[in-house]
């Protein structure tokens, strides 16, 4: 797991917050409300583009046929905490409000899906279970955007 703290869940990161404080302010002259999507890809993600391995809910194989490893719960325990990361840093950065995108096969799509969610733990089976991850990540994301 060395890599994986390197780069899930982290659309800009904290050395970004100046230049998109500056890009918020300045759209904020103009009345503009600014909205930053939050989202990781999972199998979508290319190994190749991310130099990392590429995660999913239970290693089934995506669209594009790519290999992937299933998540362990220490993995959606990390990839729960940089959603709240990233959701401090586009607070801090002075947007307007952020989205958890939880559509369109990325990865809190997946685990709610039975396709691609085959887990055998409190992550898979059950809708209540499926939808867990997510159901995670959206209110502590909720918290950090309002601290």
């Amino acid at each position: 797991h060395s890599g994986l703290r390197d780069y899930h869940a982290r659309p800009a990161g904290r050395p970004h917050i100046t230049s998109l404080a500056k890009l918020n302010e300045r759209l904020h002259r103009f009345n503009a409300v600014t909205i930053a999507q939050l989202w990781h890809g999972g199998f979508i993600c290319s190994p190749e583009v991310t130099g990392h391995e590429t995660l999913s809910p239970s290693g089934v194989d995506s669209v594009a046929g790519r290999p992937n490893r299933a998540m362990t719960a220490e993995d959606i325990a990390y990839v729960t905490r940089c959603f709240a990361e990233s959701a401090a840093c586009c607070r801090d950065a002075g947007y307007d409000g952020v989205e958890i995108h939880l559509a369109h096969g990325y990865l809190l799509h997946q685990f709610m899906s039975r396709y691609y969610n085959r887990r055998g733990d409190e992550y898979g089976g059950s809708f209540e279970n499926r939808m867990r991850f997510p159901g995670e990540a959206t209110p502590i994301c909720k918290i950090e955007v309002f601290a």
